[in-house]
Protein backbone atom coordinates (compact mmCIF):
# COMPACT_ATOMS: atom_id res chain seq x y z
CA UNK A 1 0.00 0.00 0.00
CA UNK A 2 1.18 3.70 -0.76
CA UNK A 3 0.45 5.73 1.19
CA UNK A 4 0.72 10.01 1.05
CA UNK A 5 0.10 12.39 4.26
CA UNK A 6 -0.53 15.72 3.26
CA UNK A 7 -0.40 18.54 6.27
CA UNK A 8 1.56 21.39 7.82
CA UNK A 9 4.59 21.78 9.43
CA UNK A 10 3.30 20.95 13.15
CA UNK A 11 0.37 18.69 11.73
CA UNK A 12 2.03 15.06 13.14
CA UNK A 13 3.12 13.82 9.74
CA UNK A 14 6.73 12.85 11.04
CA UNK A 15 4.90 10.36 14.35
CA UNK A 16 2.92 8.86 12.37
CA UNK A 17 5.47 7.79 9.63
CA UNK A 18 7.62 7.11 12.85
CA UNK A 19 4.61 4.52 13.83
CA UNK A 20 4.63 2.90 10.62
CA UNK A 21 8.17 2.04 10.08
CA UNK A 22 7.02 -1.05 12.65
CA UNK A 23 5.10 -2.13 9.20
CA UNK A 24 7.85 -2.11 7.41
CA UNK A 25 6.93 0.34 5.26
CA UNK A 26 9.28 2.57 3.33
CA UNK A 27 9.09 5.58 4.92
CA UNK A 28 9.83 8.60 2.42
CA UNK A 29 10.15 12.69 4.53
CA UNK A 30 9.85 14.98 2.11
CA UNK A 31 12.24 17.11 3.80
CA UNK A 32 14.91 14.22 4.52
CA UNK A 33 14.60 13.58 0.95
CA UNK A 34 15.64 17.13 -0.35
CA UNK A 35 18.53 17.07 2.53
CA UNK A 36 19.91 13.62 1.70
CA UNK A 37 19.97 14.55 -2.36
CA UNK A 38 21.24 18.48 -1.01
CA UNK A 39 24.05 16.47 0.65
CA UNK A 40 25.13 14.78 -2.49
CA UNK A 41 26.18 17.88 -3.93
CA UNK A 42 24.81 17.45 -7.21
CA UNK A 43 23.40 20.21 -9.43
CA UNK A 44 20.91 22.00 -7.80
CA UNK A 45 21.81 20.64 -4.22
CA UNK A 46 23.13 24.30 -3.00
CA UNK A 47 19.50 25.25 -4.15
CA UNK A 48 17.52 22.97 -2.23
CA UNK A 49 19.76 23.75 1.20
CA UNK A 50 18.91 27.20 0.61
CA UNK A 51 15.53 27.17 -0.19
CA UNK A 52 14.75 24.79 2.52
CA UNK A 53 16.46 27.07 4.97
CA UNK A 54 14.20 29.99 4.15
CA UNK A 55 11.46 27.80 3.85
CA UNK A 56 10.71 28.63 0.54
CA UNK A 57 9.33 26.19 -2.23
CA UNK A 58 12.02 24.34 -3.63
CA UNK A 59 11.53 24.87 -7.85
CA UNK A 60 9.49 21.31 -9.55
CA UNK A 61 12.75 20.08 -10.92
CA UNK A 62 14.85 19.86 -8.17
CA UNK A 63 12.13 18.03 -6.20
CA UNK A 64 11.70 15.77 -8.98
CA UNK A 65 15.51 15.32 -8.90
CA UNK A 66 15.44 14.74 -5.44
CA UNK A 67 12.15 11.81 -5.45
CA UNK A 68 13.56 10.27 -8.53
CA UNK A 69 17.49 9.80 -6.12
CA UNK A 70 14.91 8.59 -3.34
CA UNK A 71 12.73 6.16 -4.87
CA UNK A 72 15.44 4.46 -6.68
CA UNK A 73 16.07 3.02 -3.07
CA UNK A 74 12.69 2.18 -1.87
CA UNK A 75 9.98 0.01 -2.63
CA UNK A 76 8.12 1.44 -4.55
CA UNK A 77 5.00 -0.92 -3.82
CA UNK A 78 4.77 -0.27 0.04
CA UNK A 79 6.03 3.25 1.36
CA UNK A 80 4.27 6.10 3.58
CA UNK A 81 5.17 9.82 2.64
CA UNK A 82 4.91 12.27 4.89
CA UNK A 83 5.07 16.55 3.17
CA UNK A 84 3.24 17.00 0.25
CA UNK A 85 3.77 20.70 0.61
CA UNK A 86 2.47 21.97 -2.59
CA UNK A 87 0.11 21.33 -6.00
CA UNK A 88 3.33 20.88 -7.76
CA UNK A 89 5.07 18.61 -5.28
CA UNK A 90 1.75 16.62 -5.33
CA UNK A 91 1.59 16.50 -9.58
CA UNK A 92 5.77 15.39 -8.91
CA UNK A 93 5.20 12.57 -7.11
CA UNK A 94 1.81 11.45 -9.16
CA UNK A 95 4.06 11.30 -12.04
CA UNK A 96 6.18 9.35 -10.50
CA UNK A 97 4.49 7.32 -8.01
CA UNK A 98 1.23 4.96 -8.04
CA UNK A 99 -0.27 6.14 -4.39
CA UNK A 100 -3.61 4.56 -2.80
CA UNK A 101 -4.61 6.33 0.09
CA UNK A 102 -4.05 9.98 0.77
CA UNK A 103 -4.44 11.58 4.35
CA UNK A 104 -4.24 15.07 5.35
CA UNK A 105 -4.03 16.07 8.78
CA UNK A 106 -6.01 18.89 9.18
CA UNK A 107 -4.65 21.27 12.33
CA UNK A 108 -5.34 25.35 12.33
CA UNK A 109 -2.35 27.63 11.35
CA UNK A 110 -1.69 28.67 15.02
CA UNK A 111 -1.94 24.93 16.70
CA UNK A 112 0.91 24.06 14.02
CA UNK A 113 2.49 27.10 14.71
CA UNK A 114 2.99 26.42 18.25
CA UNK A 115 3.90 22.85 17.74
CA UNK A 116 6.66 23.89 15.23
CA UNK A 117 7.83 26.90 17.86
CA UNK A 118 8.09 23.79 20.65
CA UNK A 119 10.66 21.92 18.65
CA UNK A 120 13.09 24.34 19.11
CA UNK A 121 14.80 22.90 15.69
CA UNK A 122 17.51 25.13 14.21
CA UNK A 123 15.86 24.78 10.62
CA UNK A 124 12.89 26.00 12.00
CA UNK A 125 13.70 29.85 12.33
CA UNK A 126 10.50 32.27 12.13
CA UNK A 127 11.52 32.94 8.31
CA UNK A 128 10.78 29.20 7.44
CA UNK A 129 7.59 29.11 9.45
CA UNK A 130 6.05 32.34 8.08
CA UNK A 131 6.79 31.02 4.75
CA UNK A 132 5.97 27.71 4.79
CA UNK A 133 3.17 28.15 7.08
CA UNK A 134 2.13 30.91 4.21
CA UNK A 135 2.75 28.47 1.26
CA UNK A 136 0.89 25.68 2.50
CA UNK A 137 -2.33 27.30 4.05
CA UNK A 138 -2.64 28.96 0.80
CA UNK A 139 -2.50 25.88 -1.47
CA UNK A 140 -4.46 23.61 0.69
CA UNK A 141 -7.70 23.88 -1.10
CA UNK A 142 -6.13 22.83 -4.40
CA UNK A 143 -4.36 20.36 -3.16
CA UNK A 144 -7.27 19.18 -1.81
CA UNK A 145 -9.47 19.90 -4.92
CA UNK A 146 -6.67 18.08 -7.11
CA UNK A 147 -7.21 14.77 -5.12
CA UNK A 148 -10.91 15.21 -4.17
CA UNK A 149 -13.00 11.75 -3.10
CA UNK A 150 -10.00 10.30 -2.51
CA UNK A 151 -8.46 12.83 0.22
CA UNK A 152 -8.97 10.83 3.83
CA UNK A 153 -9.13 14.31 6.32
CA UNK A 154 -8.07 13.66 10.07
CA UNK A 155 -8.75 16.37 12.48
CA UNK A 156 -4.32 16.08 13.50
CA UNK A 157 -5.29 18.81 16.72
CA UNK A 158 -6.86 16.12 19.00
CA UNK A 159 -4.56 13.76 20.77
CA UNK A 160 -1.90 11.27 18.96
CA UNK A 161 -3.62 8.47 20.11
CA UNK A 162 -7.19 9.39 18.22
CA UNK A 163 -5.51 10.35 15.50
CA UNK A 164 -2.93 7.49 15.00
CA UNK A 165 -6.85 5.31 15.37
CA UNK A 166 -8.04 7.26 12.73
CA UNK A 167 -5.13 6.79 10.61
CA UNK A 168 -5.36 3.07 11.32
CA UNK A 169 -8.82 2.83 10.34
CA UNK A 170 -8.63 4.56 6.62
CA UNK A 171 -5.77 2.06 6.12
CA UNK A 172 -7.59 -0.63 7.04
CA UNK A 173 -10.73 0.02 4.91
CA UNK A 174 -10.45 -1.42 1.21
CA UNK A 175 -7.97 -3.79 2.21
CA UNK A 176 -9.36 -7.04 1.08
CA UNK A 177 -9.10 -9.18 4.42
CA UNK A 178 -6.12 -7.57 5.69
CA UNK A 179 -5.88 -5.72 8.84
CA UNK A 180 -2.80 -3.64 9.96
CA UNK A 181 -3.05 -4.02 13.82
CA UNK A 182 -1.08 -1.15 16.01
CA UNK A 183 2.16 -3.72 16.18
CA UNK A 184 2.86 -3.91 12.82
CA UNK A 185 1.11 -7.15 12.13
CA UNK A 186 -1.46 -7.91 9.65
CA UNK A 187 -4.40 -9.79 10.80
CA UNK A 188 -4.57 -12.02 7.63
CA UNK A 189 -1.04 -13.24 7.80
CA UNK A 190 0.57 -12.43 10.80
CA UNK A 191 3.50 -11.08 8.61
CA UNK A 192 5.44 -8.48 9.54
CA UNK A 193 4.65 -6.94 6.49
CA UNK A 194 1.46 -4.42 5.11
CA UNK A 195 0.50 -5.20 1.79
Amino acid sequence: MNVVLIGSAGSGKTSIVAEFEKCFISPISTSGMLREYAATKKSGSEIITECMRRGIDIPRYLFEKALKYKIASIDKNSFIMDGIYGVEQLHTVLRHLKVDKYIYLEVSKKVAEDRVRKRAREDYNEEFLTNRMESFYYEIEDIKNRIGDSLHIIDASLPKETVMAKVYDILNSDQEGFTILENGLTERNKAYIVT
